[in-house]
């Protein structure tokens, strides 16, 4: 049996959004392979600081929040709003194909080669958004503390961390020795992490992953889902009424932001694949 400790400071558990679903699926497939399981999020007011939820140890830090104060002097002046307000573009250079189980052969790319960051601009926003996001360190300062007494009180193996945590267990899985491994998530991420990180688990592609970091320490895994949960299953008619619609009409349903990297041009494509 391993001892785990699954970082998610961008979110609070339990709730109804997408990271926190993601994180305790994440940490249910551990748990139900018989591993010690422990969760650090954030602490929202009137809640425990710990408690044991589905035989999860879910530890809470509370947090600095300057975020909305840096957000609303950089991004929301006219000076700062075009600044910072930037997507990194990218060539792809190389492609393979992956067939599911149905056959289907999906494209995913494997090498990108994004171009050089150049004007005062970029290199700003670069540096704002990866190298030193001062409001994120300072904002987990009591999650770094708490993860010390954590890996101390439970004897962690290693260490998971969501991208958007921003390294908050670089340093301490380095003083510690432990295995540290990063869930990207999307363009929120530190620079240092990701060199610290052991091992990257990327569950789209490299696209966002930036290109100094070697290609093998990467790990893609592919988007699943539980076809006990997920099934064909007979319509209800009332329901259909109550919403507006036919039998007949194909619906897809989508819940979450709309960020490029959510992969809704995928779900479009497959809907003509279904359909």
């Amino acid at each position: 049996m391993a001892r785990m400790v699954y970082v998610a400071m961008d979110v609070s558990f339990p709730d109804i959004n997408g990271g926190a679903k993601r994180a305790y699926e994440t940490t249910k497939i551990f748990r139900d392979n018989g591993h010690d399981v422990s969760m650090l999020v954030v602490k929202r007011p009137g809640e425990k600081t710990y408690e044991k939820i589905d035989g999860i140890h879910v530890y809470r830090a509370s947090i600095i929040e300057i975020g909305l104060f840096v957000r609303k002097f950089f991004t929301n002046s006219s000076i700062f709003r075009k600044l910072f307000n930037r997507e990194r573009s990218i060539k792809l250079v190389g492609t393979k194909e992956f067939p599911d189980r149905s056959g289907i052969k999906s494209t995913y790319d494997v090498y990108i080669n994004p171009k050089p960051l150049r004007g005062v601009k970029n290199k700003l926003t670069d540096f704002y958004r990866h190298k030193f996001p001062l409001h994120k360190y300072i904002r987990n300062i009591f999650a770094t503390k708490l993860l010390w007494r954590i890996i101390r009180e439970r004897k962690i193996d290693f260490i998971v961390e969501r991208g958007p945590s921003y390294g908050v267990s670089a340093l301490v899985s380095r003083l510690v020795s432990r295995i540290y491994a990063i869930d990207f998530i999307d363009i929120m991420y530190s620079n240092y992490a990701l060199r610290k990180a052991d091992v990257i688990l990327s569950y789209f592609s490299t696209i966002q992953i930036p290109q100094f970091i070697p290609r093998d320490k990467i790990k893609i895994v592919f988007h699943a889902a539980d076809e006990k949960k997920f099934k064909p299953a007979q319509k209800d008619p009332n329901f259909l009424k109550k919403l507006g619609i036919s039998e007949k009409d194909f619906v897809l349903i989508y819940s979450g932001a709309m960020y490029p990297w959510h992969g809704i041009d995928a779900m479009i494509l497959a809907v003509k694949i279904l359909r």
